[in-house]
C-alpha cells in the first residue's frame, strides 16, 4: 500500500466480509455473531467507541494480530466498527500500529464522533 506495511487481507476484502455478515443477520448463528459485536461496543474491547458515540450505537470487532509493516513491532490493533448497530450507515476499519485493538478503538471512536457533531 506504499506506506511500508503488507495487508495479508486487503481492507476492502475485510470491510465487503462485514458487510456481507451484516446482509445475513437473520441467519442461525449471524444474530449471535452480531449482537456478540453490539455488547463489544458497551462493555468489551470495543466500548471506547461506545463511550465516544452519544446518540448512536454500534457493533464492534477489535483484534491485536502480528505486525507485517516493514519497521516490526510486536502486534498492530485493528477494529471494524459499523455505525449506527441498528441499521448501519458507515463502515470504519482501523489499523493502529504497535497497540492492541482495545487501544485503536479509542482512535477510531474518536473519528466517529465526528460524525456526531
Amino acid at each position: 500500500m506504499g506506506l511500508g506495511v503488507r495487508w495479508r487481507v486487503s481492507p476492502l476484502r475485510m470491510a465487503r466480509a462485514y458487510l456481507e455478515l451484516y446482509r445475513r443477520r437473520d441467519q442461525p448463528g449471524v444474530r449471535e455473531v452480531l449482537a456478540g459485536m453490539v455488547q463489544s461496543a458497551h462493555v468489551g474491547t470495543g466500548s471506547a467507541i461506545g463511550r465516544a458515540l452519544k446518540h448512536s450505537g454500534a457493533m464492534v470487532k477489535t483484534g491485536t494480530a502480528a505486525c507485517t509493516h516493514v519497521r516490526s513491532v510486536p502486534a498492530d490493533g485493528f477494529v471494524v466498527a459499523l455505525v449506527p448497530a441498528s441499521n448501519p450507515q458507515f463502515l470504519l476499519l482501523v489499523r493502529v500500529h504497535g497497540v492492541t485493538g482495545a487501544t485503536a478503538a479509542v482512535t477510531a471512536g474518536r473519528m466517529l464522533s465526528r460524525l456526531e457533531d
